[in-house]
């Protein structure tokens, strides 16, 4: 899929970019928003119609949903308080608390991946590739919000001979980006 990432410095830019991407024809489902939380998210939700996806959280809920090591702790203290080790009790995706569980959930624990905060796991996950994800995660550490225009093509669909990536490069610069990508 082809895309183009715009990283802006404020709201107010990534909001008029939304804005006139809109105005030239780009749908909402088209346009992705990556903010470091609530409180960079919230204006651009309030005065735009698109979701702006907050990294904290998603990144939360995939530490929480993919790290086993985690949890069979939490359920092999449940059963050990319970009076004795009950490998049925474990919530992880192997009732094998010393095998499988406990080994696999060590080599996903981010400080083997290098995804200390798992904002880059949770960046992969909205459909970027490891470039895209690294280049978001960097730009929203340092404060940024960003645009991902997703057209899923580079062909020209505008008749004009611009591509509609063109076209979302353009807006980008057009409204301020710091960058685009």
């Amino acid at each position: 899929m082809a895309k183009k990432i715009g990283i802006f410095a404020n709201e107010e830019q990534i909001i008029r970019a939304v804005r006139t991407l809109e105005n030239e024809g780009f749908h909402k489902n088209e346009l992705k928003v990556l903010a470091k939380n609530a409180e960079h998210s919230r204006r651009v939700e309030s005065e735009s119609d698109v979701h702006a996806d907050e990294l904290d959280d998603l990144a939360e809920t995939r530490e929480n949903r993919e790290h086993p090591f985690f949890i069979p702790y939490v359920a092999l203290g449940a059963a050990i308080t319970g009076g004795g080790l009950n490998t049925g009790a474990t919530a992880g995706p192997s009732n094998n608390v010393a095998g499988g569980a406990l080994f696999g959930g060590l080599l996903a624990n981010d400080a083997f991946t290098g995804d200390n905060d798992g904002v880059g796991s949770a960046i992969t996950a909205l459909g970027l590739d490891e470039r895209e994800a690294a280049l978001c995660r960097s730009a929203i550490h340092s404060g940024s919000l960003v645009i991902v225009a997703d057209t899923g093509e580079s062909a020209d669909q505008s008749g004009s001979g611009i591509s509609r990536l063109d076209q979302a490069e353009a807006v980008f610069r057009s409204c301020g980006a710091v960058s685009v990508h």
